[in-house]
């Protein structure tokens, strides 16, 4: 982000790098602020501060649209999608094989239902095992760094 003085000296930032307005000037009969930046304190109108904090309020929303459009929505799209396979493969192997052996077979009825059921039990908690095993993966290495972080401030701490 470019950010022009007072005196017309243009400086070169990250967003991140500028901090808030924190004292009102007035130079040449204009309203300025004196904003903190990593090359000390500069003065800017606060005419240009405006249109600078407009500029990357609409900046954020394009970027933030953006995010949500090409990074969230196809995630979104492809999990529904695969939970309706999950359940029509579900429905399809399980539930229906179950449905036909019951209404036109009475003397399978009492060996496949409860092979069928048993199936049914495995796959519930080979999902289960999926589902935290993907917790594992992810989650756990998150906690356990920072449980680390903590500890060695704690460590870093106490030293001093």
């Amino acid at each position: 982000m470019k950010v022009k003085d007072t005196d017309g000296v243009i400086y070169k930032f990250y967003d991140y790098q500028i901090g808030k307005p924190h004292s009102d000037v007035v130079i040449n009969g204009k309203k300025a602020f004196r904003i903190a930046t990593p090359k000390g304190d500069i003065t800017v109108y606060a005419d240009y501060w405006a249109k600078l904090s407009r500029r990357n309020q609409i900046k954020d929303w394009i970027f933030r649209i953006l995010y949500y459009l090409f990074c969230l929505v196809p995630q979104a799209i492809l999990i529904v999608c695969a939970i309706c396979v999950a359940i029509a493969i579900y429905v399809f192997v399980l539930i229906f094989p179950a449905f036909v052996v019951w209404k036109y077979t009475k003397w399978l009825r009492w060996l496949v239902i409860p092979f069928l059921a048993a199936i049914n039990v495995l796959v519930i908690v080979w999902g289960i095992c999926e589902l935290y095993d993907e917790w594992e993966d992810k989650v756990t290495p998150k906690i356990i760094d920072f449980r680390n972080k903590r500890l060695r401030k704690r460590k870093k701490d106490s030293k001093q």
